[in-house]
C-alpha cells in the first residue's frame, strides 16, 4: 500500500480522460484484487486466493520462459472496491475492466485474455475483456456499460 496515491492518482486520470498525464506508452498492465477480508469475510477468502493464484500463475510463464509477456504484469492487493457479493474482484488498468466472481482456476485464462490485448484503456465499442466475468469498465455510464453487455451477447 505503499502507492496508493500514485494507484489513486493513475485511476483518476484513466476515467476523466486526462491526456498526458499519465504515460500510457508503457506496457506495463496493472492488476488489482480485493482483499479486503475485514470488510467482508468473501473478499479476504475468495481474494486472498485469486491474488495467490495471480502469483503462482505468473511465476510458473516466468519461471518457464523469463522473457514472457508476463513480465509486463504487476499485481497488488488492494481494499475495498465495492461489491462484495462479487469477490473475487479484480480491477486491470490500464484497459479500465472491472471484472468479479473470479475464482483462482479462472486465473490462466483471464492473464491469457489480458496478454492479448494492448495495454490501453479499452474504447466504447471493444467487447469486455472477459465478458462472463464483467462488472463494467471505468469511464463508461451505467447506460453505456448496459448497452455495451446487450451487444457482446447479441
Amino acid at each position: 500500500m505503499d502507492n496508493i496515491e500514485e494507484v489513486e492518482e493513475q485511476l483518476r486520470v484513466h476515467s476523466e480522460g486526462i491526456s498526458g498525464a499519465t504515460s500510457l506508452d508503457s506496457n506495463d498492465v496493472h492488476l488489482y484484487v480485493c482483499t479486503h477480508g475485514a470488510r467482508d469475510c468473501r473478499c479476504g477468502d475468495t481474494g486472498g486466493a485469486v491474488a495467490q493464484a495471480v502469483r503462482d500463475e505468473l511465476r510458473k510463464r516466468r519461471d518457464a520462459n523469463p522473457s514472457d509477456p508476463s513480465t509486463c504484469i504487476k499485481l497488488a492487493e488492494v481494499a475495498h472496491v465495492g461489491g462484495h457479493k462479487y469477490a473475487a474482484n479484480l480491477l486491470v488498468y490500464p484497459h479500465g475492466e472491472w471484472l468479479g466472481e473470479v475464482e483462482p482456476e479462472d486465473v490462466p485464462d483471464i492473464l491469457d485474455a489480458i496478454l492479448a490485448l494492448p495495454a490501453r484503456p479499452r474504447n466504447t465499442d471493444e467487447i469486455p475483456i472477459c465478458p462472463r466475468h464483467w462488472r463494467g469498465r471505468m469511464g463508461l455510464s451505467k447506460d453505456e456499460q448496459v448497452q455495451l453487455l446487450r451487444r457482446t451477447y447479441s
